[in-house]
């Protein structure tokens, strides 16, 4: 069969395709890779953003300790209050 092209057009012509295909890889490679960074950067700063909202602030931090010590006190003191009255009642 005869062939229509010149030798060497047919290499040619392929080792261009593939240098094509090589750089149209390369290219949505690194817009992937870098949509992926993006959404990996937003991801981490929703996260902190959050860790930091949630935080108690000193002022916020002693006032809960305060609470939570006195709700202490008063258990401590209504469980002796009961203790001394069954004491009482035997």
């Amino acid at each position: 069969m005869e062939h229509l092209t010149e030798p060497g057009v047919r290499n040619h012509l392929l080792t261009t395709l593939e240098e094509c295909k090589h750089h149209k890889f390369s290219y949505y490679t690194t817009i992937v890779n870098l949509i992926l960074l993006g959404v990996f950067i937003l991801l981490v700063a929703i996260i902190l953003y959050f860790k930091k909202k949630g935080k108690l602030t000193e002022a916020e931090r002693k006032k809960k300790n305060e609470d939570d010590r006195t709700h202490i006190i008063n258990r401590i003191r209504s469980l002796q209050l009961e203790k001394m009255s069954t004491y009482k009642m035997v």
